[in-house]
C-alpha cells in the first residue's frame, strides 16, 4: 500500500458521500469499492478508518462499514451538549481575552464574511467547505481562550460531529442555511463584542443564540426517522 493510494481512496469515497452518490446508511463494501476505484482492499480499508475517525462512517460490531445515518434526535442532542460547553467556554474566555485576542477574532470574521456571502450567493460545496473551516477556527479559538484544555478537546470533537451533520444536509433543497446573507458573521461579531467588554453573561447568550440559529436552519424533514432500518 502506498500513501497515495490511501489518499485516493479516502478522497474519492469522501467526495461520493458529500455529493450523496453514496447515500446515508449505505453499506460500504470493501471489495466492491476497491474494484470500482481500481485499488487493492488495503488502502480502501485504511481510508474507511479515516472516515470513521471523522464521523462519516460507522462500523457495526461485526466490522461492517456504512455511511452514518444521524436522526433528528441525535443532531439536536449533539447541539444541546455543544451549546452548553460553548456557553461555558465563552463565559471563561470573556475573563481571559486580551486586546490582541480581540483583534485576531475580528480578523477571522473579516476573512469569513466574503466566504459566507459567496456561499449564500452560489451554494457551491467547495465554498461551504472553506466556510466551515473558518467557522470552526473561530469557535476553537474561543474554546482555547477559556483556558480549559478538557473543555477545548470536548468542543473540538463536537465541532467535528456538527460539521458532518451540516455537510450531509447542506444543499438548498435540504437546508435553509441562515437566510440572511450576513447572519453568521454578525452573530460572531456580537460574541466578540461581549468578549471585548468582559461580559461573560452576554457572551454566553450570544453564543447560545448563534448555535440555535444554526440548528434552526437545518431542514429536519430530510433527516431519516428514528425507526429507519438500513438493509
Amino acid at each position: 500500500m502506498t500513501e497515495n493510494a490511501e489518499q485516493v481512496a479516502y478522497s474519492r469515497i469522501k467526495t461520493a458521500i458529500y455529493k450523496q452518490y453514496i447515500r446515508q446508511g449505505s453499506r460500504l463494501a470493501e471489495a466492491s469499492l476497491a474494484k470500482q476505484l481500481n485499488l487493492s482492499r488495503t488502502p480502501v480499508r485504511h481510508a474507511m478508518r479515516r472516515l470513521h475517525y471523522e464521523g462519516l462512517v460507522e462500523f457495526s460490531p461485526n466490522g461492517r462499514a456504512q455511511v452514518i445515518c444521524p436522526t433528528e434526535d441525535t443532531i439536536r442532542q449533539t447541539y444541546a451538549v455543544r451549546a452548553q460547553l460553548e456557553k461555558l467556554a465563552a463565559a471563561l474566555a470573556a475573563k481571559n481575552v486580551t486586546k490582541k485576542d480581540v483583534v485576531e477574532l475580528k480578523r477571522m470574521v473579516a476573512e469569513e464574511r466574503p466566504i459566507y456571502q459567496k456561499f449564500i450567493a452560489s451554494g457551491l460545496r467547495q465554498v461551504l467547505s472553506k466556510y466551515h473551516e473558518l467557522n470552526e477556527t473561530f469557535h476553537l479559538r474561543i474554546a482555547k481562550l477559556s483556558g480549559n484544555k478538557v473543555l477545548y478537546e470536548q468542543i473540538e470533537g463536537l465541532l467535528q460531529k456538527c460539521r458532518v451533520y451540516l455537510i450531509l444536509f447542506d444543499t438548498y433543497d435540504q437546508m435553509d442555511f441562515n437566510p440572511s446573507p450576513m447572519a453568521s458573521p454578525l452573530e460572531h461579531e456580537e460574541i466578540i463584542s461581549c468578549l471585548s467588554n468582559s461580559d461573560s453573561q452576554g457572551a454566553e447568550e450570544a453564543m447560545l443564540n448563534h448555535l440555535n440559529s444554526t440548528l434552526d436552519g437545518m431542514d429536519f424533514e430530510n433527516v431519516l426517522p428514528d425507526d429507519h432500518i438500513t438493509i
